[in-house]
């Protein structure tokens, strides 16, 4: 979060990108949704869809644990993102989620 204070979305990205691993080996999901809704709110500017994906996560975990407080930052944040976000960047992800899933399969069925 400092680092997100100084500007430095970048390095504040890695931080929560650390925080997410951690939390879900962990299998503390609340933390995890919070260090996921932090991440997006990095990559906001820089990876906007890597944000969406993000912010979706987080959002999908409060609403199951019924976290209102954090449920709304994280719909607010989404929308803010994604009207920022131009309709073709906003296209990619599910392409890149086919793709990612192809080729998990793909592993999975020579191993």
């Amino acid at each position: 979060m400092l680092a997100m204070s100084q500007g430095e979305p970048g390095a504040a990205a890695q931080h929560f990108g650390r925080s997410v691993s951690i939390f879900d080996m962990l299998g503390d999901r609340y933390r995890g949704a919070r260090a996921h809704y932090e991440l997006g709110r990095a990559n906001a500017v820089t990876q906007p869809t890597r944000a969406i994906e993000h912010l979706t996560r987080a959002l999908n975990t409060f609403r199951e644990f019924g976290a209102p407080l954090d449920l709304a930052r994280a719909e607010e944040a989404l929308a803010t993102l994604d009207s920022n976000t131009p309709a073709e960047q906003r296209t990619e992800l599910p392409a890149l989620t086919q793709l990612l899933t192809l080729r998990l399969a793909e592993a999975v069925s020579f191993a």
